[in-house]
This record gives structure tokens, C-alpha cells and sequence, in this order.
């Protein structure tokens, strides 16, 4: 990537992956809000909360978690509990901010359009041959992966 994450520098590309993520929570939250509009939400603030904890929550509790057992193996490369610690500042400090403003402008804005009106009468779908059924599809596709 044009020199910016060099393999000599160890650690930049996951540096810059969490600092990635951080940031991204804002684009995040206002797709998220704005969806929320759309389906007929109403709460925004719920919206926000979930979208700031739900998914962050569940890979730094799995972390922790799986960090707890290298801890008691003594290993070296666990990670240290400040840098967990650190991890858990940035994600209240500035990801969790970016979310709710991201929140806020998105739902602020109109909903998103359908594209098509929904007709009242529901239209008869055909039988799928057997070989276009979903089960068979997918394992055409993957047979020729195997040596």
C-alpha cells in the first residue's frame, strides 16, 4: 500500500486495522440509523447503542476470553492487560462517540426510497427444477475446489 505498511514495521497493519474500525463506526451508525428509518424505528438512541456495542462487544469479550487462557499459560505473546485496557479506552473514548453522531445525521435524514411499489396481489411462483434447488447449486460450484 504505497509504503505506508511495511513489513519491517511489525504490528502496522493491525494498528491500522483497529484504527480502521474505530473510525469506521460512524459511516456505520448513519447506514445503520438510516435503515432504522426506514423500517419505521423510531428510537435512534437504541439503534445507536446497538450498533456501538453489539458487534465490538462479542470480538473484545472473545478476546479477553481466549487472552485469559494464554495468560495462564504464561506465554509471551499474550497480550498485555494495558494494551486490553487501552483497546477498551479508544472503543468508549472515540468509536463510541462516532457512533452516535454517525446515528444522529443518519437519522436526521429522509429514510431510503423503495424502489418499486409492492403489488397486493401475490404472484404464483413456479417449481424449481431439481437441479437449480438450492442444496444442489451449491455444491456444483464447490466440487471442483476439491483435488
Amino acid at each position: 500500500m504505497f509504503g505506508m505498511l511495511s513489513p519491517a514495521s511489525r504490528g502496522a497493519l493491525m494498528t491500522a486495522a483497529i484504527v480502521l474500525f474505530m473510525f469506521m463506526g460512524a459511516a456505520a451508525s448513519y447506514h445503520a440509523a438510516r435503515l432504522y428509518k426506514t423500517l419505521k424505528g423510531s428510537d435512534w438512541k437504541k439503534g445507536a447503542l446497538l450498533t456501538a456495542t453489539l458487534y465490538p462487544s462479542t470480538f473484545f469479550g472473545m478476546g479477553f476470553f481466549l487472552n485469559f487462557f494464554i495468560w495462564g499459560e504464561h506465554s509471551s505473546g499474550a497480550v498485555p492487560f494495558t494494551t486490553m485496557l487501552a483497546l477498551l479506552c479508544m472503543w468508549f473514548g472515540i468509536s463510541f462517540p462516532l457512533v452516535f453522531g454517525g446515528s444522529y445525521f443518519g437519522f436526521r435524514k429522509q429514510p431510503y426510497e423503495h424502489p418499486v411499489r409492492t403489488n397486493q396481489i401475490p404472484r404464483q411462483i413456479p417449481e424449481q427444477v431439481w437441479y437449480l434447488h438450492p442444496v444442489f447449486a451449491g455444491h456444483r460450484p464447490n466440487c471442483w475446489q476439491v483435488p
